[in-house]
């Protein structure tokens, strides 16, 4: 008879780098936390998810322990036997240039609005994107928790910067100055 087939994590380092390689997402257990993010194991090795690279809000971070999180492989070293796993880069390989988003302000600078999008993600809407129109102040346009529609115009690749637009939304320049719930109203997301 054939002897019998190996099991699929007989090798785990090989399955690691194949994921790694192709960019495919893997399931890891969370085991514990620690102030720099999330310790976990997958294939009974231990790994690590930087706070840098969690989307996961911190508080909620010590719930978790227990529960699974889909992730890619940010850094595989066999001979340090080191991993490391990004949510962040997984959550942002969904998104795409022209996309539209919804999202919540969170911030109002001087010359920005960061949204918060996407379980988490966040991206910023600068001046310069806001309308056709030149936009000189935007302290009273916005306000902290106002709900804004956005396209994605660029996504950097390590996904810590996410540039959004809304002049592409108007339908005349200036639009979003003088009619900005119009705007919001008509823009559908699929």
């Amino acid at each position: 008879p054939p002897p019998p087939p190996r099991l699929q994590s007989s090798n785990p380092w090989k399955i690691l780098q194949e994921k790694y390689d192709k960019k495919e997402m893997i399931e890891v257990q969370i085991t514990s936390v620690n102030d720099g993010g999330i310790l976990v194991k997958v294939f009974n090795l231990s790994g690590f998810i930087p706070k840098s690279h969690l989307v996961l809000p911190q508080h909620t971070y010590g719930g978790l322990v227990g529960q699974s999180l889909e992730v890619l492989i940010l850094e595989i070293e066999k001979a340090t036997r080191q991993l490391k796993f990004s949510e962040r880069l997984l959550r942002v390989s969904y998104l795409q240039v022209g996309q539209l988003v919804e999202g919540k302000i969170i911030t109002i600078e001087n010359r920005r609005v960061i949204i918060e999008f996407n379980n988490g993600l966040k991206g910023c809407l600068h001046i310069s994107e806001i309308s056709k129109n030149y936009v000189e102040f935007i302290d009273n346009m916005f306000q902290i928790n106002q709900t804004l529609k956005a396209f994605i115009i660029r996504v950097n690749t390590s996904g810590t910067r996410i540039d959004l637009s809304t002049k592409a939304l108007e339908k005349y320049p200036g639009e979003m100055l003088t009619n900005m719930s119009e705007v919001m109203n008509r823009s559908q997301i699929f």
